[in-house]
């Protein structure tokens, strides 16, 4: 997802504030270079498990900086893995995300609105 990165929080941390089409969040830089401000395409990561996969109205795509992490709204689009390793594959807005959930998934399905909150956001940098 093309995002405008507006500030570079912490150096040292990596941590920035960014805007794209889904909303403003807070995320962690995870590229080899150091942030800096501007245009950047970026994939969205996880670094652990989603443990609170709330329902969301189908369609909303959303991202939003809220209590020390950030809130992602999105669609399943892809349910794989098995029961006792479920994944969940979600889109906001162009991106897509990888859910691994810690427990058995709980009935979903393919076009289900889904929202979590994940303490950290990781921005991962490519070029097109």
């Amino acid at each position: 997802m093309r995002i405008d990165l507006t500030a570079v929080l912490d150096p040292v941390a990596g941590t920035v504030s960014f805007s794209c089409p889904a909303g403003r969040a807070v995320g962690r830089w995870m590229g080899r270079e150091p942030a800096r401000t501007g245009c950047h395409d970026v994939e969205f990561d996880l670094p652990g498990e989603v443990r609170d996969l709330g329902p969301a109205a189908p369609g909303r795509a959303s991202l939003v900086a809220e209590d020390g992490g950030v809130v992602v709204t999105g669609t399943v689009v892809a349910l794989g893995g098995d029961a006792d390793d479920p994944v969940v594959t979600i889109r906001v807005g162009t991106a897509l995300i990888l859910l691994e959930l810690p427990f058995p998934r709980a009935p979903l399905a393919v076009g289900d609105g889904r929202s979590f909150h994940s303490p950290v956001l990781e921005l991962h940098p490519y070029l097109l």
